[in-house]
């Protein structure tokens, strides 16, 4: 059997976390039409402005949500389903090296993740070769 508890979960998470970069770019989307149709005609348009002006807020939402779905699916499978694979220590890493510049709390989580994710590095590598995936 070449599954084990936890995969699905780490992997949807993970891919969810690309939510905010999504929610990032509809932001600056919305942001530069709302600010083009300032220029073009000034204060007049207060409908296009406040349309623009919601894309940029409910992609921001949305991106935070499915970054928040994925951080719980990431703590799910870590803690509670203890997955450990090769690939997601790795994962782990680069996440908390992410958290680390989002100063001052960011910093603090960023540093306890990596501390934590380092000590448990030999159960990521000590998996069998059917979990090894």
């Amino acid at each position: 059997m070449n599954h084990q508890p936890g995969k699905t979960l780490a992997l949807i998470g993970a891919w969810l976390q690309i939510g905010p970069v999504f929610g990032l770019l509809g932001t600056v989307y919305g942001m530069v039409c709302a600010f083009q149709d300032i220029e073009a005609s000034g204060m007049g348009n207060p409908e296009a402005l406040a349309n623009n002006i919601s894309i940029a807020i409910t992609t921001t939402a949305m991106g935070l949500i499915m970054g928040l779905i994925g951080l719980i699916f990431l703590a799910i499978a870590f803690f509670h389903s203890s997955y450990r694979a090769p690939w997601f220590f790795k994962f782990l890493i680069v996440f908390a090296i992410f958290w680390l510049i989002h100063f001052p709390i960011g910093t603090i989580i960023g540093v306890l993740l990596l501390v934590y994710i380092i000590s448990k590095k030999a159960e990521f590598h000590s998996q069998p070769p059917e979990f090894r995936t």
